[in-house]
């Protein structure tokens, strides 16, 4: 059985999927998390990060070591693995599916709330925030959303807009 080594930072991001396979599979790994100073100041410059950047999965057997970089890579590898990554193609590339609808989400949450100057004029990532808070907000309620007042608020921007308001003051009500 191969060893595992998931080098990331103490935060959930971009590897918690991958912690969880492994839980999942009840397969053991070393879950190495690496402080963002040290990673910065001196371990970036002598890392076997092909890229420079983590997250990178190391995979020691016997047929050697193997340096796995970039999280989604890591996903579908370990998940290939495990087992879990469908029984036939046609099962594999819904999963791929799914799998990329939330990575797109959480990259335009992720630039939202850590962007420090917002452009005027509201793009698509604003619209899609705006529609996906919406909704979820009408299933489970708004205080989901009350420890993200950055979301809140371009929900709110983008329900001003002139032509938006306009549209959601006349839009039928449904379900979904």
């Amino acid at each position: 059985m191969p060893s595992y080594k998931l080098i990331y930072f103490p935060d959930r991001f971009r590897t918690e999927v991958c912690r969880l396979l492994f839980v999942l599979a009840e397969v053991e790994f070393d879950d190495h998390r690496v402080d963002y100073m040290e990673w910065s100041t001196k371990l970036k410059k002598c890392s076997n990060a092909p890229y420079g950047d983590l997250p990178i999965l190391e995979i020691e057997s016997e047929e050697g070591k193997i340096i796995l970089p970039q999280s989604r890579a890591i996903q579908r590898y370990l998940a290939k693995e495990f087992g879990l990554y469908g029984e036939s193609n046609d099962e594999s590339v819904i999963i791929d599916v799914v799998t990329e609808c939330w990575d797109e989400f959480l990259d335009a949450a992720a630039k939202i709330m850590f962007e420090e100057e917002q452009t005027k004029k509201a793009s698509l990532a604003d619209v899609a925030t705006f529609n996906y808070i919406d909704v979820v907000k009408d299933w489970v309620g708004e205080e989901l959303f009350s420890s993200y007042p950055k979301l809140l608020a371009i929900r709110d921007n983008i329900s001003k807009i002139e032509s938006i308001a306009a549209y959601l003051a006349g839009r039928p009500k449904c379900l979904y």
